[in-house]
């Protein structure tokens, strides 16, 4: 499965748990309407550096992801599916999630649809960009839909879902690039217990083994809590036990955008610049940051061509967490990129300004 709509599909499962303190969690159609209230919206970020990481033990558990650090962060949000530009593609949709995407490297909005009845489906991701010489549109479609989540959900649920991964890119509304697969996954919740999140924070959490063919074989762990974080664990060998520390090919985790992955009070553990939003924009958008020393901190904007068009910070800052409004009304449409610097680490991401 791509890794943007892995990331769609398991941003899906956030603040989904009912009211148990501790313990078996229960997952119901109830919770999942509840979390995709429109306007809630969700962080994701990546450690590509841990290799090795202690996944627990099948039953009665305990995990910590104190020690993650966040190398890219990207932001999703729940919107009403019917005032998507893309509704028409997937009509049987009660849910969106959007997104940026980079579609053959310009950058556009994504909307991942998903359908909530008896289990929460998938049936797939529509984005779409506009360049100076026509519309490039990405369609992702599953058919039969994919099962996110088989509800109501516990511990010793099991479901499987088998479907065929369709993509295709377009230009100008004729298709340059097509690409199908099948998968056929197997979901199984099989522990539970407490969870440690970076910054230290403590929640309680459910375990799900997956296996995924199409046609090889891969395996992960997603580390679900009641409190709106999910923790993927990719196993780098599909034979290393279900306990114990196996080598990985890296961690992914999701939090609520208010609070990300630790308490509102706790400082930043990692340089960090995350995608703006809205993105793309008009006129107006917000550029977040987190620096986890005091430094020299500069933020600027520049051009496609490298032009610098706007400073947004220069001057040295403590450690923390702060976002940054944009106005770019005297600016045209157009790519832009925008750069951090913080002593000695620098950090660029683009951004797109479309009237």
């Amino acid at each position: 499965m791509n890794l943007m709509l892995r990331f769609l599909l398991l941003a899906a499962g956030l603040t989904l748990y009912g009211g148990v303190a501790v313990g078996q969690i229960t997952i119901t159609a109830s919770d999942v309407a509840t979390f995709f209230a429109v306007g809630n919206g969700i962080t994701q970020n990546e450690d590509t550096l841990t290799t090795a990481f202690n996944i627990g033990s099948p039953g009665s558990s305990s995990w910590d992801f104190s020690g993650l650090q966040s190398g890219l962060s990207t932001v999703a949000t729940s919107v009403n599916p019917a005032s998507t530009p893309y509704i028409g593609e997937f009509p049987g949709a009660t849910h969106a999630l959007q997104t940026t995407v980079e579609i053959e490297g310009i950058v556009g909005m994504a909307y991942q649809y998903l359908t909530l009845s008896t289990d929460l489906l998938s049936p797939g991701l529509m984005a779409g960009a506009s360049t100076v010489i026509g519309p490039v549109t990405l369609k992702q479609s599953n058919v039969p839909p994919a099962t996110v989540y088989s509800l109501p959900s516990t511990l010793g649920t099991t479901w499987t879902t088998t479907y065929t991964a369709s993509q295709v890119i377009s230009f100008g509304g004729t298709p340059i690039s097509t690409e199908s697969r099948d998968y056929a996954e197997t979901y199984t919740v099989d522990a539970w217990g407490p969870l440690t999140v970076p910054g230290g924070g403590v929640v309680q959490a459910l375990r799900i083994r997956a296996e995924s063919r199409s046609p090889d074989l891969s395996v992960s762990y997603l580390f679900l809590a009641k409190e709106g974080y999910i923790f993927t664990v990719e196993a780098a060998d599909t034979s290393s036990p279900a306990s114990g520390t196996i080598p990985v090919t890296g961690v992914s985790w999701f939090a609520p955008l208010a609070t990300d992955v630790a308490s509102e009070a706790a400082q930043p553990t990692a340089f960090a610049l995350y995608q703006n939003y809205p993105n793309p924009f008009n006129p107006t958008t917000e550029i977040r940051y987190s620096v986890p020393v005091r430094a020299a901190v500069s933020l600027r904007v520049y051009n496609a061509i490298g032009q610098e068009v706007a400073v947004l910070v220069d001057e040295v800052q403590e450690p923390g967490e702060r976002v940054i409004s944009f106005d770019a009304s005297g600016l045209a449409s157009g790519l832009y990129f925008y750069r951090l610097r913080a002593g000695s680490s620098v950090q660029t991401r683009s951004m797109v300004l479309m009237r």
